[in-house]
């Protein structure tokens, strides 16, 4: 039987839970998978994943500087994306929010001259109450968030011209960034779910499962070129003794 020598494999990918495989061009390459639609759905999946308390500490860790969306109740949330949700349910949202998820927060750029009313976000968080519901717009790279687009987001929580165009208005805007992602992803870990949603301290009370989960999608956020710095943690019984000398 032949022997592979796994010291000279690469690290196989495909084994995230997140990254699938893509199709190959006529030299046998795949062909790159990393795309903003990709990592939106591995977003969106890790919530739909979650039990409903971890979910609520994921969120509200992710939201912490959110005013409006901190205290909300995530346990049962419900999610879609783009284009698969129905205006009907929009109408009445007690709580409206876009948020942008990106590389770099701040003030959404104009960019691009769209035909109004023709942009569809890119996943959607809300609950069957009426609470809330928070249209989310992923950009990736150097991909900058657009004023336009945020502004035809916001359109669809009207149910009319004059409401669509009044909902420009209303709807709240909240802007996040990958490493936010990552943060809250790392302060899941380790905070009790439902009991310290601040990020402060904790031990993981999380299943098994709910680690391997929020793991892959860390590391998948990672191909995508987004990482946290992890301080190097070392301890020493006894402190070296130093003595200055010259020859």
């Amino acid at each position: 039987m032949h022997q592979v020598d796994t010291t000279e494999l690469v690290e196989d990918r495909h084994m995230n839970l997140f990254h699938c495989y893509g199709a190959r061009d006529a030299h046998g390459k795949e062909k790159d998978t990393l795309c903003e639609d990709n990592l939106t759905r591995a977003f969106i999946h890790t919530l739909r994943l979650l039990a409903g308390r971890t979910r609520n500490t994921f969120l509200r860790c992710l939201f912490q500087k959110s005013r409006h969306l901190s205290r909300l109740d995530y346990t049962d949330a419900a999610f879609n994306l783009q284009g698969y949700m129905n205006k009907d349910q929009l109408v009445g949202m007690r709580t409206q929010v876009i948020v942008t998820i990106s590389s770099h927060s701040g003030v959404p750029k104009a960019k691009s001259q769209r035909k109004q009313g023709s942009s569809t976000p890119d996943a959607w968080i809300y609950n069957a109450d009426k609470d809330y519901c928070i249209l989310i717009e992923d950009k990736v790279g150097s991909n900058p968030v657009d004023t336009s687009q945020i502004r035809d987001h916001a359109r669809w929580f009207g149910s009319s011209d004059d409401e669509s165009a009044a909902q420009e208005k209303r709807a709240i805007p909240v802007s996040l960034t990958w490493n936010n992602v990552l943060e809250a992803i790392r302060s899941t870990r380790t905070v009790p779910a439902g009991q310290k949603e601040d990020g402060e301290g904790g031990t993981s009370v999380l299943s098994r499962q709910e680690e391997l989960i929020l793991d892959d999608f860390a590391e998948y956020i990672g191909f995508y070129g987004y990482w946290l710095f992890e301080p190097f943690r070392y301890e020493i019984d006894e402190p070296p003794e130093w003595e200055l000398y010259s020859r």
